[in-house]
């Protein structure tokens, strides 16, 4: 297992991993990769901070050159229920089923990431930083 970290161009092929892991979740929808990608820098581009810092980052897990997990990680700022929140945000992670240690590890490398970019606080999954489909 490896994990690497992907800038957010041709983030597109991920849609099939995303896919793969909400199929039966209710209220989450498939995408196409088109769809994917235009959200991820449509919500780059909304959220001033993140882009100022630059800072949008998914981390990918793979094995024998398959996708098997990823997280996507980002500074900001976001106001929930008027709560004004800042610092680092964990927008989304997934990972296969049985591969916990995937996940474990993607998990760390979004903290390190935030960490590094001086987040003072750390948040995960909050509804107004989620993927819109």
């Amino acid at each position: 297992m490896k994990i690497t970290s992907l800038e957010l161009v041709d983030v597109g092929d991920l849609a099939d991993v995303y896919n793969e892991q909400v199929a039966w979740v209710p209220h989450c929808y498939p995408t196409t990769p088109e769809e994917f990608e235009a959200a991820l820098h449509e919500r780059t581009a909304r959220d001033k901070h993140a882009k100022q810092l630059g800072s949008d980052k998914l981390f990918i897990g793979e094995e024998n050159g398959a996708v098997i997990g990823f997280a996507h990680a980002a500074m900001g700022e976001l106001d929930v229920d008027g709560y004004q929140k800042c610092g680092g945000f964990i927008h989304f992670l997934t990972y296969r089923p049985g591969r916990r240690a995937v996940g474990q590890a993607l998990l760390e490398a979004c903290e390190r990431h935030l960490r590094e970019a001086r987040a003072g606080r750390l948040w995960a999954f909050q509804k107004l930083g989620g993927y819109p489909f």
